[in-house]
């Protein structure tokens, strides 16, 4: 028969669990949201929601309770319910916020997250001198984040895989329409080459800062080590295309495309289908990026949870440690 206290902790992470997810569907935040370079503003908005702010505040709590709940009772079987309590939380989550299930994945793993934050908090507690809890609920939310992140990894290769063709495009659209479209009548008036040169120098850091993250990557840092004549010759042009991109022919070839494809557009009503089609040929860099697009989704994605973690979740969530372990001390407990 499980203790009181480990019920009452299931019951808290519980309500607490649905109460995140009730937040984070209320932000509206999505993958689609996040590339959408024309509307970044009202993204940050969502940022700075209150919400969002609910949200990171409420969050560590889940994670400060389980971490307690073991420290109080060191018992597997708090380490079962807390975390059957969660997935319960998670699945109710899933079926009645139908825009988070687009991210079960993730959610999978976040299951998980509070069985690993538990059992690692178990074992750091007894090996620490100084500030034990402080540290140890700080270590144990960390190596729940990294299996967070590893499920994000699963989530691209699984969900955004797939779909790299329409989120390159999506994204791709989104970037003519910012960088060209909203300079068009200024690009193609005289006597302003120098916003075309802008547009130019945007457009050029951006082939090349997807470049060299496509480069710095292991799965390319092993193709020259093959042997294949196909594979040398691809890795060979890549670092082509490299010095392509950095030389000033290449950057004023692209300002006098950005002006003649602008008046053309202008001229001859081109949509943006047509716009992109002309932007492909080029600048080929674009589809190697269509290529790896659900690589530099996944990162993005990685990259804002790390960093939620490390500043927010992790500390706040030991902090909260230390109130609640004062609130429910150990004779409170045993009775």
């Amino acid at each position: 028969m499980p203790e009181k206290s480990t019920i009452v902790f299931a019951g808290i992470i519980f309500a607490l669990t649905l109460l995140c997810a009730f937040l984070l569907n209320s932000t509206g935040l999505s993958i689609a949201q996040l590339l959408d370079m024309q509307n970044l503003r009202a993204t940050l908005a969502k940022f700075l929601s209150m919400e969002f702010i609910l949200l990171l505040l409420i969050t560590p709590l889940i994670y400060a309770l389980a971490v307690i709940a073991m420290k109080k009772t060191e018992s597997k079987e708090t380490i079962a319910i807390c975390s059957l309590a969660g997935a319960i939380a998670t699945i109710i989550a899933l079926i009645i916020f139908r825009n988070l299930s687009y991210y079960w994945i993730i959610a999978v793993f976040f299951i998980a997250t509070i069985p690993v934050s538990m059992y690692y908090s178990a074992v750091i507690l007894k090996e620490l001198k100084k500030y034990v809890l402080f540290r140890g609920t700080n270590s144990a939310i960390h190596k729940g984040a990294l299996l967070l992140l590893a499920g994000c990894l699963v989530f691209g290769a699984v969900v955004l895989l797939p779909q790299t063709k329409q989120l390159s495009v999506q994204f791709e659209y989104a970037m003519i329409e910012s960088i060209i479209g909203a300079n068009s009548a200024n690009i193609s008036g005289s006597g302003n080459n120098g916003i075309a040169e802008t547009v130019a120098d945007n457009m050029i850091q951006q082939q090349i800062q997807f470049l060299e993250l496509t480069i710095s990557n292991p799965l390319f840092q092993k193709l020259k080590e093959k042997t294949d004549p196909d594979v040398i010759a691809f890795v060979a042009s890549t670092d082509l295309l490299k010095q392509q991109l950095q030389s000033p022919e290449y950057k004023q070839q692209v300002i006098t495309q950005i002006t003649r494809n602008t008046g053309t557009a202008q001229n001859s009503g081109l949509d943006n289908a047509q716009l992109l089609q002309i932007a492909k040929t080029q600048f080929p860099v674009m589809q190697l990026m269509e290529d790896w697009f659900w690589l530099i989704t996944t990162l993005i994605l990685i990259t804002i949870i790390q960093l939620v973690f490390t500043i927010i979740i992790a500390p706040l969530g030991a902090a909260y440690s230390l109130i609640i372990d004062r609130l429910f001390p150990e004779t409170a407990v045993q009775n």
